[in-house]
């Protein structure tokens, strides 16, 4: 009902690529509610060395699941409260002094039920395609992020592990490009 498919189908046509495939087995269209609890804190190891623990949790009708992040971060950065690493340097008048740092990280979730992969929680609402998931998936990234006044660029590379026993881990970069208003 989104309309993603349709959305996704066009744009490679029109960047001449390959045709998608998979849109006929994706889960049946779902309402999906979920809660999110994050707790992160910052250890402050030297001058230009830190590392930040990120605890959180999801429950609801989508995703539910524990996970523990580990990131070190080098060189220059601002504390999290005013970095934008954490876009937290939201403020129109508070000037944050800019900061340039790369990051590396690593992340262990117990995912207890995933819908997209698994299928509906509510059995009334079979999909055409479902499997069973991995528990324990494991991610690690590496990145660079740059922000000065209210603008802020970041490159990350992330390698996500098997979510199921019937895929590959991926592999994939993610490019922020923001200006806060």
């Amino acid at each position: 009902m989104s309309g993603i498919g349709q959305l996704q189908e066009w744009w490679h046509k029109v960047l001449n690529q390959y045709p998608v495939q998979g849109w006929d087995t994706q889960i049946s269209n779902e309402v999906v509610v979920n809660l999110n609890y994050n707790h992160t804190h910052e250890f402050s190891l030297a001058k230009k060395i830190a590392i930040v623990s990120s605890t959180g949790a999801w429950i609801g009708t989508g995703s539910n699941r524990i996970t523990q992040e580990i990131t070190l971060r080098l060189f220059s950065f601002n504390p999290l409260a005013q970095s934008a690493f954490m876009n937290a340097n939201v403020s129109r008048v508070k000037r944050t002094k800019p900061e340039c740092f790369v990051f590396a990280s690593l992340e262990g979730d117990y995912v207890l039920s995933n819908i997209f992969i698994e299928g509906s929680l509510f059995r009334s609402n079979p999909s055409s395609y479902e499997t069973t998931i991995n528990p324990w998936l494991f991610s690690r990234k590496i990145g660079i992020q740059y922000s000065k006044n209210r603008s802020t660029l970041a490159l990350s590379f992330v390698h996500l592990g098997k979510e199921t026993d019937f895929v590959s881990t991926h592999d994939y970069t993610t490019l922020v490009i923001s200006r806060r208003f």
